[in-house]
């Protein structure tokens, strides 16, 4: 108090207002004075003056600065003087009488907006290289020389305004920082580790108030975690209950079992996203499930996916009745709606699992709501694909080549499953499916290891997408030390590994009309369905999975006994087995080779397939923020100086300056 009236930020008063004063504790063990106006605040007429958007704010940063300097106000609001007929308002009871504040007081709830303007109009010759949110300053920069220069105006402009700074809390000139909750550097953006530690050390809720505490903590982190919302579910399902229905609070073992998996995830998902690259594509990947949507936004730089943000969300009672279709549109829509400051002027392509929507933009659906969702998204440049198909060369044998996948997030069983990882080989479409809790690196290894190697040997070549549970240090580890080539699938082809994913869509609906949807123990039939579809006989090969993959049919209880082949001794049924599997496989590669033929002639019917050679003159697509009548394609000519098509290598005439282009954003110059 003492210290307050010495340096003049309060007086003594005869107001008719009373508040009470209370004292808060920080960090550092020390207490900071604040005066509880909820009474005030009833009555005041808010100010709804916005506070910049953090997404937005962090975002900015992301252009390939390399230096970054952190100010920081010293006791911000009290440097705020206040009108003297609004002084008597903030009057406060203590010990030693009434008194009342001659600045900007804490507690109030127009402080904020108040504060904010006043920095906001301070620093507004300075926010081409400088942010604000409340009393943090950051000022960004490329170069050395740069930031001083930057730091100097940004200091004068302070200067100005009388502001003062609190030096222990500045940083100057370093090349990472911590603002607003995460770590910025050049390269990508992270949830800051001490934040990350004290989620961390929180301990398993007992009480409602504790639970949200819990998930309040990590919400703002959860653009970094894939199907956040999905694996949240359990925890969301007992916080988000009335009033008169709080003292029903439970805290049971499927809340446990979510609380202890997002944990985990913050110390074993890759948690840090990075910048949108100007000159590249998005890729915007969305799925949804029977409880929740979400989707991933990513790029392709130098053969490299990078995650750029990610997010999940539950559905509403009523969303859940929605038809498959609708829920695949409201997911792609709530993506659009939650990264729209991300996609805005750029291109961006649209992937989903689900077919019908695979050309959301060039053909109508009969279904209001998604033809209403359709027009919603019409102010995204969401492109054509182009380039031909080019089928995967089919192997030589059996388990030469396996493509795997993740179906999931389904429905929780009793037995704690909810994913199936599916691996299918190549050359027989034999199908293995594993139902899974979760689909971490460490739960895909050991079912890969125990489920598929350890049954049917280790494989040449497997082929996956480039999710975190495929492209890890652990599968890494394990590729090299078992021996086998790991590819990735590119991010906006889905039609590379196109044989699991049509398993995937077979299978759904499948298990839906056998499980019992009560109990939701889809996992019980999960073999049953898998041992039905390689018994069955495949369009490409002609043949079943079961009959390619054993050399024989097998017995059935619907089936009669064959007629089969009696053998004195084990080598001469190895003898009959490689006759029988040498005609089988070689008219199954005579099938697949034909069957991808005909793919791809009616894949490539409406596809545009420029072809280029070097020294065509070319114009290449302008990509960042762009307006809907400006033009598309770069007026300036490049020539080709080199061809691995579809990926272009082209120059400018006049700079000389190269780089790589995919055709999809490339337009030939036509000479007459």
């Amino acid at each position: 108090m003492q210290e307050f009236l010495k340096a003049g930020l309060i007086s003594e008063s005869h107001s008719p207002y009373a508040a009470p004063a209370i004292l808060v504790k920080k960090k550092d063990g020390s207490y900071r004075f604040v005066v509880d106006y909820k009474k005030l605040n009833l009555i005041t007429i808010k100010d709804s003056s916005p506070l910049p958007n953090m997404e937005d704010t962090i975002r900015k940063l992301g252009q390939c600065y390399n230096y970054f300097s952190k100010l920081d106000l010293k006791s911000g609001f009290y440097q705020i003087p206040i009108n003297n007929a609004d002084k008597a308002k903030t009057a406060f009871v203590t010990p030693f009488g009434l008194y009342q504040f001659n600045v900007l007081p804490m507690g109030l709830k127009n402080s904020p907006p108040t504060f904010q303007k006043v920095m906001t109009d301070t620093l507004k010759s300075c926010r081409k290289f400088s942010l604000v949110y409340l009393d943090d300053i950051i000022v960004f920069s490329k170069s050395f020389d740069e930031h001083l220069y930057h730091l100097e105006r940004v200091l004068l402009a302070l200067q100005t305004k009388h502001l003062i700074l609190n030096p222990p809390k500045c940083v100057f000139a370093t090349n990472q920082i911590d603002y607003l909750g995460h770590t910025i550097s050049q390269r990508h953006i992270t949830p800051m580790k001490e934040k990350i530690e004290a989620i961390l050390q929180i301990k398993e809720p007992r009480s409602l108030a504790q639970a949200n505490k819990f998930i309040g903590a990590l919400s703002w982190y959860r653009k970094f975690i894939p199907h956040f919302a999905t694996i949240a579910a359990p925890i969301h399902a007992v916080t988000n209950l009335t009033k008169d229905k709080r003292h029903k609070f439970k805290w049971n073992y499927a809340q446990s079992k979510a609380f202890h998996d997002l944990k985990r995830m913050l110390i074993t998902e890759p948690l840090f996203l990075h910048y949108p690259v100007e000159d590249v594509s998005l890729m915007l990947t969305t799925d949804a499930s029977g409880i929740g949507i979400g989707g991933v936004l990513q790029q392709e730089v130098n053969g490299e996916v990078h995650n750029l943000y990610y997010h999940s969300q539950l559905m509403t009672p009523c969303e859940r009745k929605y038809s498959a279709i609708e829920k695949e549109a409201l997911a792609i829509y709530k993506c659009f709606a939650r990264m729209r400051t991300f996609m805005l002027g750029r291109n961006i392509i649209l992937r989903t699992d689900h077919c019908p929507l695979c050309h959301i933009m060039e053909k109508t659906v009969r279904n209001a709501r998604v033809d209403r969702i359709t027009h919603l998204i019409q102010e995204f440049n969401i492109d054509k694909k182009f380039g031909h198909l080019r089928p995967i060369s089919p192997p030589e044998g059996p388990f030469l080549l396996i493509g795997i996948d993740f179906c999931g997030p389904l429905k929780r069983t009793p037995r704690e499953n909810q994913y199936v990882l599916v691996i299918t080989d190549y050359f027989t479409r034999h199908v293995t499916a594993i139902a899974l809790p979760n689909c971490a690196a460490e739960t895909t290894a050991q079912a890969l290891f125990n489920e598929y190697f350890c049954k049917y040997g280790i494989p040449a070549v497997i082929l996956s997408d480039q999710g975190s549970h495929f492209r890890n240090q652990l599968m890494d580890n394990i590729k090299h030390l078992i021996g086998y080539n790991h590819i990735y699938s590119t991010p906006y082809h889905p039609q590379t590994n196109g044989i699991v994913e049509r398993f995937n869509a077979t299978f759904i609906p499948q298990i839906s009309k056998l499980q019992d949807t009560q109990n939701n123990n889809w996992d019980e039939y999960l073999q049953a369905v898998v041992f039905a579809y390689n018994t069955g006989i495949h369009k490409t090969t002609k043949y079943s999975p079961y009959e390619l993959l054993y050399g024989h049919l097998p017995r059935l209880p619907i089936t009669i006994r064959p007629a089969h082949f009696s053998f004195a001794k084990p080598n001469d049924y190895f003898e009959q087995l490689k006759k029988t599997l040498r005609i089988y496989h070689q008219a199954a590669k005579e099938h697949i080779v034909l069957q991808q033929g005909n793919s791809k002639n009616v894949y490539d019917n409406n596809r545009l397939n420029p072809q280029y050679k070097i020294g065509d003159k070319v114009l290449t697509r302008i990509h960042g923020n762009r307006g809907k009548l400006d033009p598309k394609f770069s007026p300036i000519p490049k020539v080709i100086i080199q061809v691995n098509h579809p990926t272009y290598v082209v120059q400018d005439e006049e700079t000389h300056v190269s780089s790589q282009v995919h055709v999809a954003d490339l337009r030939p110059i036509l000479i007459a």
